[in-house]
């Protein structure tokens, strides 16, 4: 599957796959979703820790320095999501329609989010400020 971001197209299966290569994470599904004010769709994943794993800061910034070493600034997801459990189809494939539908509105979204920061160098905590703020911002 594709999403256009920024005028580029951007295959989600190599960013997903490029996420997995991580120790820590297991799954990760790759969408595009709808920002407010632009065009085209960013990317977003959904992604699944390894067993007994936490999300950490230090796992945040490996995220990120990972992402910023093997994909261009305009393919490297804008919001990650972590849930428990894979969302999958009847046939076993990752399902991507609810969540592209649910977006990343901390008021639709109970899971935990955090959007990509470049002034921080990582991915920081999705809170309704954050999300007000992006919202506005260029991306």
């Amino acid at each position: 599957m594709l999403c256009t971001w920024k005028g580029e197209n951007v295959s989600t299966t190599e960013v997903a796959n490029i996420i997995t290569t991580l120790p820590f994470i297991i799954d990760a599904n790759v969408y595009g979703i709808t920002v407010p004010g632009h065009d085209g769709r960013a990317g977003m994943a959904s992604i699944i820790l390894k067993d007994n794993e936490e999300m950490s800061v230090e796992k945040l910034n490996a995220i990120y320095n990972h992402l910023e070493q093997k994909l261009p600034k305009y393919a490297r997801p804008i919001v990650l999501r972590f849930e428990r459990k894979m969302r999958t189809t009847g046939t076993f494939k990752n399902q991507k329609g609810d969540l592209m539908k649910e977006g990343f509105d901390p008021n639709i979204v109970s899971d935990p989010m955090y959007y990509l920061s470049t002034e921080a160098k990582s991915y920081m905590p999705l809170d309704k400020e954050s999300y007000h703020h992006m919202l506005q911002s260029k991306l």
